[in-house]
C-alpha cells in the first residue's frame, strides 16, 4: 500500500473515519521537521486513534503500549548513540513487523500496519546519526499525539 500519494484513503478505513494521511516526505529524515511534518505525525496518530474528523475515537485504536515500546526501543538505541548501536537499529524493523502482526491478531487492537509501512520509510532514509535522530523526533510526536486522541 502506498502512503506517499496526498489524499489517499487507507483501506479499511469504516465511513466514520475518513482521515487522509498528507504525503510522507524523506526529507522530513535526511534534512529535518518541518511544520508539514508536524501535521503528518498528528494525522497518523489520529489514524491510529481512530479518531474521526469529529474528534471521536472509536473501537479500533493501536494500544499506546505498542508505540511505547517501539519508541522505548528507539530511545535506548539513541542513549547508546546510534553509530555504535546500528545493529539494533536494523533489528527494530522485523521487531516493529513482528509487534504489529502480533497487535493485529488481538481482538481489542487496531490496525498497526499504517506506523509499520510509514516506519519502514522513515528507516530507509536513515543514514547517519543526524537522520536517526530527526526519525527519533517524529516518532516522539507520534506517540505525544497518539496521547492527545487517547488520554487514559
Amino acid at each position: 500500500m502506498d502512503y506517499n500519494r496526498q489524499n489517499y484513503k487507507m483501506h479499511g478505513e469504516n465511513d466514520k473515519s475518513q482521515l487522509q494521511l498528507p504525503a510522507f516526505n524523506p526529507n522530513w529524515i535526511n534534512k529535518g521537521i518541518d511544520a508539514e511534518c508536524v501535521k503528518f505525525c498528528e494525522a497518523l496518530a489520529k489514524k491510529l486513534s481512530d479518531v474521526d474528523d469529529e474528534g471521536n475515537s472509536g473501537r479500533n485504536k493501536v494500544s499506546s503500549s505498542f508505540l511505547r515500546n517501539i519508541f522505548g526501543e528507539i530511545r535506548r538505541i539513541q542513549a547508546k548513540g546510534f553509530e555504535v548501536s546500528k545493529p539494533d537499529f536494523y533489528m527494530l524493523r522485523p521487531k516493529v513487523a513482528y509487534a504489529a502482526a502480533r497487535a493485529k491478531t488481538r481482538k481489542d487492537s487496531g490496525d498497526p500496519t499504517p506506523f509499520r509501512e510509514i516506519y519502514n520509510k522513515m528507516a530507509d532514509q536513515v543514514k547517519t546519526a543526524s537522520d536517526f535522530n530527526n526519525m527519533v523526533s517524529m516518532i516522539e510526536a507520534i506517540v505525544a499525539y497518539h496521547k492527545v486522541y487517547n488520554p487514559k
